[in-house]
């Protein structure tokens, strides 16, 4: 079948999505520090090399988690802005409700604030993402900052494109 992709890639893809996931759940139950790669590779009942292969080592398979968790954030933060309601202001409290309920509900928090900081992460990857997170941070808090300041479409577009051109800056960040 065209366009249905080889076995192998298919099995590559689920497994790389167990390791996401188990790696998540040890970090999340027994923190970062305490979770080995060894212990990740038990649970997917896979050789630590194996894990290894996948992500290079424990600092990029976090990276990797937390990258995932904030590309769900954004995909929900396109949707919002790709359709926005008729108030602008409406459209800003929505989209910083939106980043809100995401603080508030993310299970991996925590990790952040335990293995992460511009400069603090012995992982390049991880510093990497520690930079990624403050710049977003930022953004949000200048919204925040706006929203009430928010009276026309225009105003809602102006903000709506910095939104944009901040994912635009992580992105460009995370490929290189």
């Amino acid at each position: 079948m065209a366009g249905t992709g080889s076995l192998r890639d298919k099995h590559k893809s689920r497994r790389r999505a167990q390791l996401l996931a188990l790696g998540k759940e040890l970090f999340v139950r027994q923190g970062y520090a305490a979770t080995s790669m060894q212990a990740i590779a038990e649970a997917a009942e896979v050789g630590v090399a194996t894990v290894y292969n996948y992500f290079g080592g424990k600092g990029r398979l976090l990276a990797e988690i937390l990258r995932e968790d904030f590309a769900g954030l954004y995909r929900r933060g396109d949707a919002l802005l790709a359709e926005p309601p008729a108030d602008p202001v409406r459209g800003v409290l929505a989209l910083i409700k939106l980043y809100q309920r995401f603080e508030g509900n993310w299970q991996a928090k925590h990790l952040l604030a335990a293995v992460l900081g511009p400069g603090l992460a012995a992982d390049p990857a991880l510093d990497s993402f520690a930079r990624d997170v403050e710049r977003v941070e930022g953004k949000v808090e200048k919204l925040n900052q706006q929203a009430s300041e928010v009276k026309t479409n225009r105003e809602f577009t102006a903000i709506r494109s910095e939104i944009v051109n901040a994912k635009l800056e992580v992105g460009r960040i995370e490929d290189e």
